[in-house]
């Protein structure tokens, strides 16, 4: 057998051998692209994570889309070029309403290791606006009567001079209250003191029911019947930890009297500050200080240069999410 015979069968041998791994890769790779896009298109703003309903929460921004980009970025570099990769990804970079998703959706289109811009850098691209702006007001008041009827109540001891105690309760009228009007009872939220999210029943010998800890500053009826969206902070006794707790919104739905069904649907960002309506029912979150939490650097980015609170976000009845000061939700 001749070299030249000898050199043309090993390249055949070689080719063939080559060829399952190749074609393996490239089956990777599409698989990868369609559950890439396939997680953004089903809904490219839900960043749903599994949580439990008794304890406290951590970062700002959760991992569905993060660690979906993130592996993107660092394992299948090459789908970088793809079209439909970078045009999802540029989208999430221009419109995405946290700015940590916009963040890291541009460090995967920028195909570096590192990465010089930061999320205050983004953010000072980014628009601003007020609750003023776009025209949303407080959330709206609940009648004096079922604000007397639902307020926590906070238990005193008194003694008199002869040593005799008795306990009294009040109610604690300065605690911010939202409800909803359930079948037979009260869905009910406390936005002070970690009282959290109970269900009040009618029937007076049935015990409230604690069913979500923290503070809830809203509470938002879907279109579905006896679902709602219901917003939550964990009240650390430290303020400083405080700041980095983030606003968790939980589905929740009455399947029958009394009973539900709660699961998280979204975690965003941190140095949660206020809540109000717009006209069209939405509500406009905002984030930045002037807080109850007194944050460090609390205040609109107008104010200070620091640009460090995520811009405004809407919160549509349906569970959008959006940028709401580059415009209303098409």
């Amino acid at each position: 057998m001749t070299r030249f015979m000898r050199l043309f069968i090993c390249l055949i041998f070689g080719f063939t051998v080559a060829l399952p791994a190749l074609a393996q890769d490239v089956a990777q790779s599409s698989d990868f692209k369609n559950r890439f896009l396939t997680a953004l298109e089903d809904d490219p703003d839900t960043n749903t994570v599994d949580a439990v309903a008794t304890g406290p929460y951590f970062g700002s921004y959760p991992p569905q889309i993060y660690s979906i980009i993130e592996e993107l970025r660092r394992e299948h570099a090459q789908l970088l070029d793809d079209k439909d990769i970078r045009a999802t990804l540029t989208k999430l970079q221009n419109e995405h309403a946290l700015t940590g998703v916009r963040f890291i959706a541009e460090w995967a289109l920028a195909g570096t290791e590192k990465f010089e811009r930061d999320s205050i850098a983004i953010n000072k691209t980014r628009n601003y606006c007020s609750a003023e702006d776009v025209g949303a007001k407080d959330l709206p008041a609940l009648p004096d009567h079922v604000r007397d009827l639902l307020a926590p109540q906070q238990e005193e001891l008194f003694m008199d001079l002869e040593g005799v105690s008795t306990r009294k309760t009040r109610p604690l009228t300065k605690v911010d209250i939202h409800a909803e009007r359930l079948s037979e009872g009260w869905l009910t939220g406390y936005g002070q003191g970690s009282f959290g999210l109970h269900y009040i029943p009618d029937d007076e010998a049935r015990p409230t029911q604690p069913l979500i800890p923290g503070d809830i500053h809203a509470i938002l009826p879907t279109p579905c019947d006896k679902t709602f969206y219901v917003f939550s902070t964990y009240d650390w006794p430290n303020r400083r930890r405080q700041c980095n707790v983030p606003l968790v919104i939980w589905k929740i739905r009455e399947k029958a009297p009394g009973s539900f069904v709660i699961s998280t649907y979204r975690k965003l960002p941190d140095r949660f500050g206020s809540v109000s309506q717009m006209e069209n029912g939405d509500l406009f979150l905002f984030f930045g200080g002037p807080t109850r939490t007194g944050c460090y650097g609390a205040g609109m980015p107008i104010e200070r240069p620091a640009y460090s609170n995520n811009p405004p976000i809407g919160f549509s009845r349906d569970g959008r999410i959006y940028a709401v000061c580059d415009g209303p939700l098409e």
